[in-house]
């Protein structure tokens, strides 16, 4: 059996959740019959064909990735979802209505899903009911008993030699979500200030990602109370600074996101040989007998050497990962779930298979070209409405005539449908000419208007959800058998409440209510920062030297930046300079320029691609305050986002594909 892990990206492949999944389940793998890859979602589009058993998506929130599922399935192949992070069950954030409509759009062709913990098996079971769900533990390798007693019995010893407690925190620092990271970390200061009023001298060290730094983490951690020092995350950081640290520190809110997370971040700091104290939601309750959730009690420990994680304890440790973490167990859980589907699959295909729907991608405000292509490709339906602005040859559209909607289609496409017709006069659009189709015949009321759809998204608002929910109930009256996807990553789009109504209900019935938030304070329900201030008026540590360092990684992160920028193809160093003379005064190179100034100064990269159009139609990228082409680089152009040319191109275009 052939497995392969659809990702977002290349870069994907260096992240925790590859390194820690998948490259442990590939080491750890015995069966000589099976075999896990991985390819990107883009590369696995462009290939044509299918030749593994069971494609498993991971992270690839977007349209092209529910077409591609859909063409695996078609193809007779197995479609599993792997989903480590909770982005939707916050019903009540219009942010994240997009990844609540991709899981619903990718349930009706997902065969199996997985995911790390129990508690995302109910989030997720809401929308995909009747589909097989399991809960299989991040794998811990290596766990080396012997080395970990000594590396805790060694920093313990120090610890009460020097009076010093060297603390590490570590992980990615932001969200662009989530108030997650290293603001949970400044929530539970007082209990490193806690032990510094205890007699201890404290070193934190902070081991995160830049980019948390540059947006605004680093004003946050001036509000410490202990001494720390900051350094850029690589995986030989990480490692090096637990073999350091005797004690992890790993606060956990109480928000739904957070209650999501795997043991992994515990386990690893336990296989470093750290004590952990773990502060606010109980996330690690099932390795609680070595896990502190009190500073006074780690101190306590220490002052006896009596110590949670140590040489007398380690045997049972080792006895407690090997049945939460096992390797061996989670990848045969892993290939026993593929297994099942791949089972299930060919039973049902001895029975009489059902009629194919018809795809339907309803284009809004922001889609591409890319999207049109691939679902024309797939034998779908690319259809328009009146908010897409882009000149491609949709068979199916939606215009605003005499201020009603009307429905329009090719007349093979009417033909083939056998749609009812109003008249018999054709009309030319771009390179087609349409029928109207007679939307009253199917059933469907006329939708007057009476704001039309502008340029402006603000103005879209009035007529939006009213244009797209009539365009789906004319899709589904003229195909059915009918697979409605729509395409449009405008931050501005209104969410399908209805489609998502049964989803919420079952959350409001409690189905993925949490017991260990009944009756919770705030530390365990979440609201770290209460609990600090509160702890803070009961006793205010007295004032500390604190002092702020990052260390290294400051050129590694710019010439990382700068490859993204010229791997792009969209930064044109002579147009750059030539658009901007005084760039080449100033004796900076003009893609660093550009790095460090252009963008902030509204300039663009190139003829093709506009720095103020870009934050101007994703206002979520805007928020973040990064530079606009190092987002399209790393994440937009995956997404399908839409980039607009230069104004200063004298009106040369370029296509996004």
């Amino acid at each position: 059996m052939k497995i392969c892990i659809v990702i977002q990206s290349d870069a994907f492949r260096a992240s925790a959740g590859m390194r820690i999944r998948y490259d442990r389940f590939r080491e750890c793998l015995s069966d000589p019959d099976v075999t896990i890859d991985d390819m990107t979602s883009a590369d696995l589009a462009a290939a044509g064909s299918f030749d593994h058993d069971v494609y498993i998506f991971c992270k690839t929130f977007d349209t092209p990735a529910l077409l591609l599922a859909r063409r695996i399935r078609a193809a007779g192949k197995i479609v599993g979802q792997d989903l480590f992070d909770d982005y939707f069950s916050q019903h009540d954030d219009p942010r994240l209505a997009r990844f609540r409509e991709w899981l619903a759009d990718m349930a009706p062709v997902t065969h199996f899903a997985v995911c790390s913990t129990p508690r995302m098996v109910d989030v997720l079971q809401p929308y995909m009911p009747g589909i097989r769900i399991t809960s299989i533990d991040d794998p811990i390798v290596g766990f080396d008993t012997a080395k970990v007693a000594s590396l805790a019995a060694t920093k313990a010893a120090r610890a009460r030699e020097t009076n010093r407690i060297e603390v590490v925190w570590f992980g990615i620092g932001d969200n662009p979500y989530f108030p997650v990271g290293l603001h949970d970390l400044i929530a539970c200061d007082a209990e490193l200030a806690a032990l510094q009023q205890l007699g201890w001298q404290v070193l934190l060290r902070i081991v995160t990602n830049r980019r948390a730094l540059d947006g605004g983490g680093a004003d946050l951690l001036r509000r410490l109370s202990v001494e720390f020092e900051i350094i850029e995350w690589t995986e030989e950081a990480e490692t090096e600074a637990l073999q350091r640290a005797t004690l992890a520190i790993l606060p956990v809110s109480g928000q739904s996101f957070s209650r999501a997370k795997s043991l992994n971040r515990a386990v690893t700091a336990l296989d470093g040989g750290c004590q952990v104290l773990s502060v606010g939601y109980p996330l690690y309750q099932r390795l609680d007998s070595f896990i502190y959730r009190r500073g006074d009690d780690f101190h306590a420990d220490l002052t006896s050497d009596r110590l949670r994680v140590r040489p007398a304890t380690i045997d049972a440790l080792n006895a407690m990962l090997e049945s939460l973490a096992s390797p061996r167990e989670a990848v045969d859980a892993f290939v026993r779930e593929a297994r099942l589907a791949v089972s299930g699959r060919t039973q049902k295909a001895k029975s009489a298979p059902a009629a194919a729907p018809t795809i339907c991608l309803i284009h809004g405000r922001n889609s591409t070209i890319g999207i049109h292509k691939a679902v024309s490709a797939i034998k779908g339906l690319s259809i328009g409405t009146p908010f897409t602005r882009a000149a491609w040859n949709f068979p199916v559209r939606f215009d605003i005539v005499d201020r009603q909607l009307a429905m329009r289609s090719t007349p093979a496409i009417a033909r083939r449908y056998a749609l009812p017709v109003q008249g018999d006069q054709l009309v030319k659009i771009r390179d087609l000419e349409f029928v109207t189709i007679d939307t009253a015949a199917l059933g469907l009321a006329p939708l007057p208007l009476h704001v039309r759809p502008t340029a402006a998204p603000i103005e879209d608002l009035a007529v939006y959800e009213d244009i797209m929910r009539v365009a789906q109930a004319a899709c589904r009256a003229a195909f059915a058998p009918v697979d409605i996807l729509v395409s449009d990553s405008s931050p501005m789009r209104p969410h399908r409440r209805s489609q998502l109504k049964s989803v919420e209900a079952a959350e409001q019935r409690g189905i993925v209510s949490d017991p260990a938030l009944a009756g919770a304070s705030d530390v365990v329900a979440g609201d770290l920062g209460a609990a600090r201030r509160r702890r803070a008026t009961d006793a205010a540590p007295p004032a500390k030297p604190r002092w702020m360092r990052f260390v290294g990684g400051k050129d590694a992160t710019r010439q990382r930046d700068l490859r993204l920028i010229a791997e792009s193809g969209l930064f044109d160093r002579d147009w750059y300079l030539a658009e901007y003379p005084d760039v080449a005064s100033s004796g900076i190179a003009p893609d660093r320029h550009f790095l460090e100034f252009g963008w902030r100064e509204g300039r663009d990269p190139g003829p093709h691609f506009s720095t103020k159009a870009y934050l101007k139609a994703h206002m979520d990228v805007a928020a973040q305050d990064v530079n606009p082409l190092l987002h399209y680089a790393a994440h937009g152009e995956a997404e399908g986002r839409r980039i607009s040319p230069s104004l200063r191109a004298r009106g040369r275009t370029r296509s996004t594909e």
